[in-house]
């Protein structure tokens, strides 16, 4: 009986293993979904050392850098319990290329492996940035230049559009119509990525049609088409999408692939839709009510709705913070092409050249041209300034110069300081900064007849503002004259306790107060280098104070990691400042299973506790096999013996 109690106890304390075993399990996060495939740029193969992140809800989940040209492979994605199983919709994912935004999405899938080819219209290339800030002063002597002659030339595609200097200059003919539209606005193409949804969305509607560019001139194959409503989910897998046929978006068949409009969104919401990264106008073909600005939301509703633009091959012009000084020099260069170019080309003298928009630069003795491409859907144009910047060896004192003129209007009014020995100047502002201003140029409309860019005097924040925007004061009169300057940190309007953020340092005011501008201007903060790798990594994000709540509040941010600019879209004036997210205390609990979605999983893509915890159950389950197999193996006991049966001697008979 003894050894019978022995075996059930031992089966009972097996089956208790078993219940830990599965209550472990159950409380691990979903594995990762891997991923693997080409990556194009530009229709390209990406060259090795380009950066593919995934994204879910805002949060970076892993990182690779290519290893082979056009190839990627070992990239993750991953979900803390609590999005895995509080999700009411599939959880998407994203993927940034250079820190652009990927054509493609997929959606996560516990141990899956999944193959997605990757592409991108284009992405900067990681360049080295100098670890100085522009000089805030300027030399005080002049220095003799040569008077800059300027060559325009402007090509226009036949299918894509290019980055790459033109070879021919064809004369452009002026268009035979143009859509009499409101001023164009450039598309969020670079906004947040999707946040959580917070409803069940709707149905989506659905669009397809023809697409055409100024001139009614078909819009090119690999324009990007997008739709924007209040309350959307975006991007999705088919917002945006590209044109694959010249002058058409979508297909009227019914697998054929639409532009689809998806979220939490009211009917009858306006939907506003972009070409190539340009607000376009729509006509609805059926009900042919005319151009409009805006399309109706209804769900589940398919419009053959076509889209047209005003976009044209750019205007291209640009400027400099100063033209002439003694070396090293820095120049900030600026461009103010009009035409919404999308992409940029820099020849800049000396043999370097650069893809970003707003590029810095530290020239030495010598004289240089300066050259620049800009591209958008509907062609690309150059222009070069001949020895555009002069440069002298040190030596006493030297000169400023200004910015081209043409197309492009430049305003930077740096203040009159006395020079400092120091080659290395700190961007912290001084306790009386100046301002950085300029006189607007309107037209006889109350807009503005061309581009301007003002700079603010430390030369890293600035504002632009298009040719055509119309920006207006505190009483509705035209806006004349609009500057920036940098504020100190001791005059920073204070964050509310518990905000869960705090300055980053960098924060400006636009003046005059209560000025806005028609459509937007954009607010960009380029940081130094030598300050950039601090920030990362902390949640950059924009915020403009409200002087009668007293609070700071959000605006959407882009965050450039290839530029080590932040920018956000403003459509009034104010006190607008760089924050990073607080940084908590770490705190270490014992009972914490759950793994923090900030946290960046390690490159192989599994976090490290998962990895820990996923052994520790291997060791259980092994465990608990040699267990049982011990029991399955022991020998049965052995049989009692039968009792001795006493022989009957009795003879019978006998008796």
């Amino acid at each position: 009986m003894n050894g019978e109690n022995m075996t059930h106890k031992k089966i009972i304390f097996s089956l208790l293993l078993l219940a830990l075993v599965v209550g472990v399990v159950a409380a691990l996060p979903p594995l990762p979904c891997g991923y693997q495939g080409s990556v194009y740029i530009g229709g390209v193969p990406a060259p090795e050392g380009t950066v593919i992140e995934t994204v879910i809800y805002t949060t970076v989940r892993d990182q690779v850098i290519t290893t082979e040209v056009g190839s990627y492979e070992y990239l993750s994605a991953w979900v803390t319990e609590e999005e895995y199983q509080e999700g009411t919709v599939t959880i998407p994912v994203e993927f940034y290329i250079n820190g652009e935004k990927a054509d493609q999405t997929s959606t996560f899938t516990s141990m899956d492996l999944k193959n997605v080819d990757l592409t991108v219209g284009w992405a900067p290339t990681p360049t080295t940035s100098p670890t100085t800030t522009v000089p805030t002063t300027s030399p005080t002597t002049t220095v003799p230049t040569t008077t800059p002659t300027t060559t325009v030339t402007t090509t226009v595609p036949t299918t894509t559009p290019t980055t790459t200097s033109p070879t021919t200059s064809p004369t452009t003919t002026a268009p035979t119509t143009s859509p009499t539209t409101t001023v164009p606005t450039t598309s969020p193409t670079t906004t947040v990525p999707t946040t959580k949804p917070t409803c069940i969305p709707k149905l989506p509607h659905s669009f397809y049609g023809t697409v055409t560019l100024a001139g009614d001139v078909p819009a090119p194959v690999g324009t990007s088409i997008s739709a924007r409503a209040d309350d959307d989910i975006w991007p999705t897998e088919h917002n945006p999408i590209e044109v694959i046929n010249p002058g058409v978006y979508g297909g009227t068949g019914i697998d054929d692939v639409k532009l689809e409009v998806t979220g939490c969104i009211e009917d009858n919401a306006s939907i506003e839709f972009y070409v190539g990264g340009i607000r376009a106008q729509v006509y609805d073909v059926n009900a042919s009510s005319g151009w409009l600005d805006s399309y109706p939301f209804k769900a589940g509703g398919i419009t053959e709705l076509d889209l047209r633009t005003n976009m044209s091959v750019p205007i291209v012009d640009f400027a400099a913070s100063s033209t002439t000084g003694y070396e090293p020099f820095w120049v900030q260069f600026m461009d103010t092409s009009e035409g919404y170019p999308t992409s940029w080309y820099w020849d800049l003298g000396d043999g370097t050249t650069s893809t970003l928009q707003n590029p810095q630069h530290r020239y030495f003795n010598g004289v240089y041209n300066v050259t620049l491409t800009a591209s958008n859907a509907a062609g690309s144009a150059t222009r070069t300034k001949i020895n555009y910047i002069t440069v002298q060896r040190s030596g006493g004192g030297g000169g400023g110069g200004g910015g081209g003129g043409g197309g492009g209007f430049y305003a930077p009014i740096y203040a009159t300081t006395s020079p400092t020995p120091t080659g290395t100047p700190t961007p912290t502002a001084t306790a009386t900064p100046s301002v950085s201003g300029s006189t607007l140029p309107l037209g006889s409309n109350l807009a503005l007849t061309q581009s301007v860019v003002i700079v603010a005097e430390d030369s890293l924040g600035s504002i632009s503002m298009q040719s055509g925007m119309m920006p207006t004061g505190a009483s509705g009169e035209p806006l004349l004259t609009i500057s920036i300057r940098r504020i100190p940190n001791t005059d920073l309007p204070p964050v509310p306790q518990g905000a869960g953020f705090s300055s980053a340092g960098y924060a400006y005011d636009i003046t005059p107060d209560g000025a806005s501008f028609d459509p937007f201007m954009t607010f960009s903060i380029t940081i130094p280098a030598n300050e950039w790798s601090a920030l990362q990594g902390r949640d950059l994000s924009i915020k403009w104070y409200n002087p009668d709540t007293k609070l700071w509040e959000d605006i959407p941010t882009t965050v450039n990691e290839a530029t080590m600019t932040v920018s956000a879209k403003i459509t009034h004036t104010s006190i607008f400042a760089l924050f990073v997210k607080s940084q908590a205390p770490a705190t270490v609990t014992q009972t914490q299973v759950t793994t923090n979605p900030t946290e960046t999983p390690n490159q192989s893509g599994f976090p490290m506790d998962l990895i820990i915890r996923i052994a520790l159950v291997a060791i259980i389950i092994i465990a608990v096999v040699f267990v049982a197999l011990h029991f399955l193996r022991r020998k049965k006991p052995p049989a009692e013996a039968a009792p001795e049966v006493e022989e009957d001697w009795e003879l019978k008979g006998l008796h």
